[in-house]
């Protein structure tokens, strides 16, 4: 598994749904334009956990289940 860094997103984006907390479905033509030109459907949106080592949890929110 392979996690993408930006430090200044606009969007949190996860395509692995064993991460979410809590997900619901969002409307049929929800589309998530990229950077370079590329768009992809969004199917779900929700909460992630991001567990540390240093047994610290940082908890995105509203992140965006997309099916790559």
């Amino acid at each position: 598994m392979a996690w993408w860094i930006d430090s200044g997103p606009t969007r949190h984006v996860c395509n692995k749904k064993r991460f979410f907390k809590t997900m619901k479905v969002v409307d049929e033509d929800t589309i998530l334009y990229m950077g370079n030109s590329t768009t992809v459907l969004v199917k779900e949106i929700g909460n992630v956990e991001l567990k540390f080592t240093s047994r610290k949890i940082v908890t995105l929110t509203n992140v965006f289940y997309i099916v790559c």
